[in-house]
């Protein structure tokens, strides 16, 4: 067979395979009418069922993909590079952008240069030849803010400065749910603009430190809810898990009267003294 190009840009070109997309995305929109819900429990489960409508409608191709087997080669041992290779450097903040948007790192990877391996639903980080740290792709067409952060990659610098915390520009989107987005409100309400945000620092640290973010959040939540002390010393030392609390030790005192022969002996008073 002789192999031709197409041009790059003129996807009509592309007809026998960009009909069989055509065909294929209409028969999912049909299949989800049918289902009823476009709702499902996580995206391995919307890709097992699209899996199962591509399998049956590649059913019928079956018998000449069998014959063509016999005359195909042994796969590669390796399988080929199916993502998008660049390079980026980690700035002072741990954070480097990508496609648009700003994604934290691990503030250890700040002012080096990261090679990134970038798939359609992830991004791999490489320091060198050393895998580093992976998370999930966003596309900024998506996203309503250009900041994707991780609070733990940024709490430990900005805890240092407290007061930096309520001019930086992704505030909202360090905060890792609406609870904590509450919580804010309510300590820039409560407190002073010096005080709220060391609280809501110390609060996101302990969040970071003991991997107790979703209980931490649910109790300050109650706290606030039924108007109780929000004292940020008493939680940490309820959530500092490296810190227990001391065990409540039971003790009775023994009756003085035990001493009493120590009296007899020194006056030679052979009856018990006072």
């Amino acid at each position: 067979m002789k192999p031709t190009r197409n041009n790059k840009g003129k996807g009509h070109e592309n007809g026998s395979v960009e009909s069989s997309h055509g065909h294929l995305k209409n028969r999912i929109a049909q299949e989800l009418i049918l289902r009823g819900s476009n709702d499902f429990g996580s995206v391995g489960d919307y890709e097992q069922w699209v899996h199962e409508i591509v399998k049956a409608s590649n059913k019928r191709n079956c018998i000449d993909l069998a014959t063509e087997k016999l005359a195909l080669q042994q796969l590669p041992t390796r399988k080929t590079a199916d993502y998008e290779l660049r390079s980026a450097t980690v700035t002072t903040m741990s954070l480097v952008r990508i496609k648009g948007l700003f994604y934290s790192v691990p503030s250890r990877l700040s002012g080096h240069t990261l090679t990134l391996h970038i798939y359609q639903t992830k991004i791999d980080f490489y320091l060198g030849s050393t895998h580093t740290y992976s998370v999930n792709r966003i596309y900024s067409k998506d996203s309503s803010s250009e900041y994707v952060i991780d609070y733990k990659h940024v709490i430990h610098s900005l805890i240092r400065k407290p007061s930096a915390f309520r001019k930086c520009k992704y505030r909202q989107d360090i905060l890792p749910s609406k609870e904590y987005r509450f919580i804010w409100e309510y300590l820039e309400k409560v407190e002073t603009i010096s005080v709220a945000p060391k609280i809501m620092l110390r609060l996101l640290k302990l969040a970071a430190d003991y991997s107790c973010e979703q209980e931490l959040s649910h109790y300050v939540v109650d706290l606030i809810e039924h108007a109780k002390l929000l004292d940020i010393e008493i939680i940490e030392s309820k959530f500092n898990s490296s810190n227990p609390p001391l065990p409540n030790i039971e003790c009775r005192q023994h009756d003085i009267g035990s001493y009493d022969f120590l009296v007899a002996a020194n006056t030679g008073d052979s009856h018990a003294a006072v």
